[in-house]
């Protein structure tokens, strides 16, 4: 898949990774990373390398805008110290990651 025109890897125009009913199969999950509240520490990519990378700048990116549900991509999201990252059924956009 394709990166965005602004680095992201994701299609939604604030760098977030696309967005709740992007197309993909009822079990697929969005990606989305609020990259003015990222602080950059790695932990995210580190852990889910296939779906979350650290841009340019430092702060983290979806590398897709849909992926396949993971015990990693989860992980990632769960273990963000600033609750950058949430990870979304596209189906519904019911918050999958983190814990509520």
């Amino acid at each position: 898949m394709t990166g965005g025109p602004d680095g992201t890897g994701g299609t939604g125009s604030d760098g977030t990774g696309g967005a709740a009913g992007a197309s993909g199969t009822a079990g697929d999950v969005v990606v989305r990373v609020d990259r003015a509240r990222c602080v950059g520490t790695g932990l995210c990519a580190a852990t889910a390398p296939d779906d979350l990378a650290l841009g340019e700048d430092g702060r983290a990116r979806a590398r897709h805008p849909v992926s396949a549900p993971g015990e990693q991509l989860t992980e990632a999201a769960e273990m963000c110290p600033v609750e950058a990252i949430t990870v979304r059924s596209a189906l519904d956009g019911r918050v999958i990651a983190p814990a509520l």
